[in-house]
């Protein structure tokens, strides 16, 4: 939790295996929410990343805690209907991306 009383998700990772994944995540965030291309971003964003002091490959990447997808359960149909075209849209968002 941050000093302001926001819960947080801390994400331990090597940067020796994942040597980019703090920039990769950092690069799906960026970006004009309005713009046709991040219209379907679903990304969690990263708040944070943090060095470990005595570690010098290991990092932090702090994010927003995200509750379950069926926390609240669906009310209806509808709902249940919504979730599932934005998952799509998480598997086609990728591809309307450049990357550098």
């Amino acid at each position: 939790m941050r000093s302001d009383g926001f819960p947080v998700h801390l994400h331990l990772f090597s940067e020796r295996k994942s040597p980019e994944m703090a920039d990769i995540l950092l690069y799906l965030t960026s970006g004009d929410p309005s713009d046709e291309c991040n219209r379907g971003n679903h990304t969690i964003p990263v708040l944070e990343v943090l060095e470990v002091d005595d570690s010098h490959d290991m990092c932090i990447i702090v994010t927003p805690l995200m509750r379950a997808c069926d926390d609240p359960w669906f009310e209806n149909m509808g709902e249940a209907v919504d979730f599932i075209e934005q998952v799509l849209e998480v598997c086609r968002f990728p591809s309307l991306r450049t990357f550098p």
